[in-house]
């Protein structure tokens, strides 16, 4: 791969584009690709790269189209491609238990989402909603297994574009 990058560089482009630059490759490959890429760019060339690895995405591109049926459906910087899809926060709450409707009966959230090994749960205002899952399930003598914090993923807005309706 890293032949690859420098052959693109031979002639000293502006623009280089990579087709899944670190598809099939390790953990350290992969960082040390991305690193590379990253260089790259900082040297003032224009990447535009290919991937499914949206993690790897949204953490190296300043910009990112989604693609549904060659046509770009959005565009925009990974932050305001999540904004655009939903203010909310997303709480990720695993409990030994398995019983989540108890625990989140009457407080103020927008969405509830099962996971499978736990429930994604969407809320405007993050703050209240956790302290209530915390006293809750401290009350019910109920084993928090994870609680995690953050916003919504591009893999998740991407799958929002290309789901079978």
């Amino acid at each position: 791969r890293r032949l690859d990058i420098a052959c693109s560089l031979i002639h000293d482009p502006n623009i280089v584009i990579l087709d899944e630059p670190t598809e099939d490759l390790d953990l350290n490959l992969r960082k040390e690709i991305l690193g590379l890429i990253k260089k790259i760019n900082k040297e003032g060339k224009t990447i535009i790269m290919t991937s499914h690895l949206l993690g790897e995405i949204e953490n190296i591109c300043d910009n990112v189209g989604i693609l549904v049926n060659g046509k770009i459906m959005k565009f925009g910087s990974p932050e305001d491609l999540i904004k655009e899809y939903t203010k909310d926060y997303e709480i990720n709450l695993k409990l030994s238990s398995g019983k989540y409707n108890d625990l989140l009966k009457g407080l103020k959230v927008n969405k509830v989402v099962n996971k499978g090994n736990g429930v994604s749960i969407y809320v405007s205002e993050y703050e209240n909603v956790l302290n209530q899952i915390i006293k809750r399930a401290r009350r019910k003598n109920e084993k928090i297994l994870n609680l995690k914090l953050g916003r919504p993923r591009l893999s998740e807005i991407f799958e929002s574009y290309t789901k079978v309706k």
